[in-house]
C-alpha cells in the first residue's frame, strides 16, 4: 500500500481496483452556430477559454473533468479552425459515468422519436466515460435503441486516455489504522469505529462514502470489489449465488455510507472540505485525491 500526505491532512491509501477511463465516440455530432464568448466557466469552477466560431462538445466522467479543461482552455487559446476555415471552440463538462451514459440515452431515444434531429447542438461531439462496465451498458443500450448500427465503438476501437486505480481516502490520523488491514471491507463488516480496526486509532466512528453504484463509475467499481474482498474471489469469479449470499455482508458495509456522491471528483473534494465527521473515509480515485 501507498501513503502520501496531501492538502489538509487528507492522504491515498491504495487498493486493488484500477477504474479505467475510456474515450468514446459516438456517431451523433452536433455542430451550430453560435456567438463569440469571451470566457466561461468549465467543470468543478475551471476556466475554459472559448473563441468564435460552433461549439464542439465533449461530455466526460468526472474523473476527465479537471484534465479536459486544462486541456481545452489551452486548446481554444490556439484559435481552432477546420480544414475549410471555420472556426469552432471546445467545450467540457463532466458528470457521473451513469449520468453520462443517461445523457446520451435520453438524447438517443429524443432522436430515435423524432422530438430532435441528429444535427440538434445538445448532442456532443465526443463522450468518455470512466470504466468498462458502463462502456458495455451504453453500448448494449444503444444497440437495442438502433440495431445494426456501431454508434458505441467496442473497448478495443475506444482509445484510453488514463488510467487511475480506487483508493481510500482518509485523514493522515486514520491513515495507519487502514493502511495495517489487509481486508478492509471484511474489516468493516463488523466494525463501528476507527479503533475496532486498529487499536491505535482515534475511537472515531466510521463514516465511509462512495459515489452512487447508479451514477458513477467509481461507486459501481467499488460495489463490485466489496463483493470480491468480502467473497475471498476475484470479481470475474464471482457468481449470481455468491451475489446472493454475500450480499448480507455487504449489507451491513452499506449500512455505514452516509451519503451518496453523484461523481467522484466532487466526493473526494467535499471529503476534503468538510473532515471526518462529513466521512472519515471514502473511495475514490487516486487523481481524484491528487
Amino acid at each position: 500500500m501507498n501513503s502520501a500526505t496531501l492538502c489538509q491532512g487528507q492522504i491515498r491509501l491504495r487498493y486493488g481496483l484500477v477504474g479505467l477511463v475510456v474515450s468514446l465516440g459516438l456517431g451523433l455530432l452536433s455542430a451550430c452556430d453560435s456567438p463569440p464568448l469571451l470566457d466561461g466557466s468549465g467543470t468543478e469552477g475551471q476556466p475554459q477559454l472559448y473563441s468564435s466560431g460552433f461549439e464542439l462538445k465533449i461530455l466526460v466522467g468526472s474523473a476527465l473533468g479537471h484534465f479536459c479543461d486544462d486541456a481545452i482552455a489551452a486548446f481554444n487559446q490556439t484559435n481552432p479552425v477546420l480544414e475549410d476555415g471555420s472556426a469552432f471552440y471546445a467545450t467540457c463538462e463532466a458528470l457521473g459515468s451513469g449520468d453520462v451514459v443517461s445523457t446520451i440515452l435520453t438524447q438517443a431515444e429524443q432522436l430515435k422519436s423524432g422530438s430532435i434531429q441528429a444535427d440538434d447542438p445538445v448532442f456532443p461531439t465526443l463522450i468518455s466515460v470512466d470504466g468498462e462496465i458502463y462502456h458495455s451498458q451504453l453500448n448494449y443500450r444503444m444497440e437495442q435503441l438502433f440495431p445494426g448500427q456501431t454508434y458505441i465503438p467496442d473497448i478495443t476501437d475506444a482509445p484510453l486516455l488514463a488510467s487511475s486505480p480506487m483508493v481510500f481516502m482518509a485523514q493522515e490520523d486514520l491513515a495507519p489504522g487502514l493502511q495495517k488491514t489487509p481486508s478492509l471491507f471484511q474489516s468493516f463488516v463488523s466494525a463501528e469505529t476507527h479503533q475496532d480496526i486498529d487499536p491505535e486509532s482515534p475511537p472515531l466512528t466510521i463514516h465511509y462514502v462512495h459515489t452512487a453504484p447508479t451514477r458513477s463509475n467509481s461507486g459501481l467499481q467499488t460495489l463490485v470489489t466489496q463483493f470480491a474482498n468480502v467473497s475471498g474471489k476475484r470479481p470475474e469469479e464471482l457468481t449470481l449465488d455468491d451475489v446472493k449470499s454475500f450480499t448480507p455482508q455487504i449489507q451491513e458495509i452499506q449500512q455505514k455510507i452516509t451519503r451518496y456522491g453523484t461523481s467522484t471528483s466532487s466526493l473526494a473534494k467535499s471529503m476534503a472540505q468538510n473532515g471526518p465527521f462529513w466521512a472519515s473515509v471514502g473511495s475514490v480515485y487516486e487523481s481524484s485525491v491528487i
